[in-house]
């Protein structure tokens, strides 16, 4: 392992760990709530969390 492989992994596990920290404070402020519950009924939905057609 070089030097350089261990910045990469210590950048991947800082970015993990901000993406981490961002997707619990959306689940802890109820901004999910929707589009999980459409997405546990079944209903497909959109990158944008809308209802989206399946084909």
């Amino acid at each position: 392992m070089t030097i350089d492989d261990v910045t990469v992994d210590q950048s991947r596990e800082e970015r993990r760990r901000r993406q981490n920290e961002a997707t619990d404070a959306l689940i802890a402020s109820g901004a999910l709530d929707d589009v999980l519950a459409k997405i546990d009924g079944g209903e497909a939905v959109d990158r944008r969390g809308r209802s989206a057609r399946v084909a």
